[in-house]
């Protein structure tokens, strides 16, 4: 990290890089922390996250940015001379290989290679002193625990790095979403701490806004034979398998890119509002394009609060 010297005080300028950077919740979670900080790049290959990114944040360089220098957004592909030093690297990489909705195919998917071909040439040539990955549970047990133990020994490589993980979900940490995700934390020549719980105490029906659905869709038959068994709930995902009684009403079902978000309380679907405040971000947050974009866009971020959670833990804030 850069110190930076202002009259008597000393700060610290972390500079920060993100790739698969989606709409950028590590970012947004450094800004909700007043943590200075330099965002150095990001990374996309989705035009309308490029988009998003654009529209709320300064990254110094963006690569994926069609209209800018750096078009090419596939981190298995760019010129790792052109990615800049930082103290903080984060990547959210591809979850679809190893996801239980997805087909398991692991690193044989052709989006499987990420971390190799991607995140580990970053962390290699640029060696930050900071690690923060993200993905889905079932990383750590596909092919019977070996994509992961290979994973493992690449960030351990020579002791340089010491590396924690641990199943995190956002109700641990002040957010009524069930979504438990894998985060990889690491420190080069530093312990790791790993972020301490916090009591729950919103429920899902703070998220739930007096607004009308934009996009006025209409619900399938199939969709609206669930409503019944819904009653107590507040946020359902009507492309889910029908259950006969809502075992959490407090807690919103975990937000992703594919689902169809109704809610219970106001007798329609979701709004993008209503989606951003359940991955933390605010709801003033601009996302150009359709409803159904940002939808899509929304469910395949981290959720900020667990992101400022572990930045906490290791920057000590």
């Amino acid at each position: 990290m850069r110190r930076s010297r202002k009259k008597s005080e000393t700060k610290y300028i972390l500079r920060v890089g993100t790739d698969c950077s989606g709409i950028e919740a590590p970012i947004q979670a450094l800004k909700n922390l007043k943590i200075p900080f330099r965002h150095v790049f990001s990374s996309e290959i989705d035009k309308g996250c490029i988009s998003t990114i654009k529209a709320n944040y300064t990254p110094e360089k963006l690569f994926g940015d069609t209209d800018g220098p750096y078009p090419e957004g596939d981190i298995r592909k760019r010129d790792i001379k052109d990615v800049p030093e930082i103290d903080m690297y984060i990547c959210g990489f591809p979850c679809q290989p190893f996801s239980v909705a997805g087909k398991h195919r692991g690193e044989h998917d052709e989006r499987g290679d990420v971390f190799r071909l991607g995140c580990m040439r970053v962390i290699r040539a640029r060696r930050p002193e900071i690690i923060v990955l993200e993905n889905v549970p079932p990383l750590l047990t596909i092919e019977k625990g070996a994509t992961w133990a290979r994973m493992l020994r690449a960030l351990s490589r020579g002791g340089e790095y010491t590396v924690r993980w641990a199943v995190l979900n956002p109700t641990s940490f002040g957010l009524p979403q069930n979504r438990p995700r894998l985060y990889i934390i690491g420190r080069r020549n530093g312990p790791v701490s790993l972020p301490e719980p916090m009591p729950l105490i919103k429920t899902a029906s703070d998220f739930s806004l007096a607004m009308v659905d934009p996009s006025q869709r209409v619900l399938t038959p199939f969709c609206r034979a669930k409503l019944p068994k819904l009653r107590g709930a507040v946020f359902a995902d009507m492309y889910m398998k029908p259950s006969s009684k809502v075992s959490n009403p407090a807690i919103a079902p975990c937000i992703m890119s594919k689902g169809l978000y109704w809610n219970v309380q106001r007798g329609r679907l979701a709004t993008k509002e209503e989606l951003l405040g359940l991955q933390g971000f605010p709801i003033t947050l601009e996302i150009p394009g359709t409803v159904t974009r940002a939808r899509r866009q929304i469910g395949n971020s981290m959720a900020v609060p667990v992101v400022q959670a572990v930045f906490k833990a290791l920057l000590g804030f």
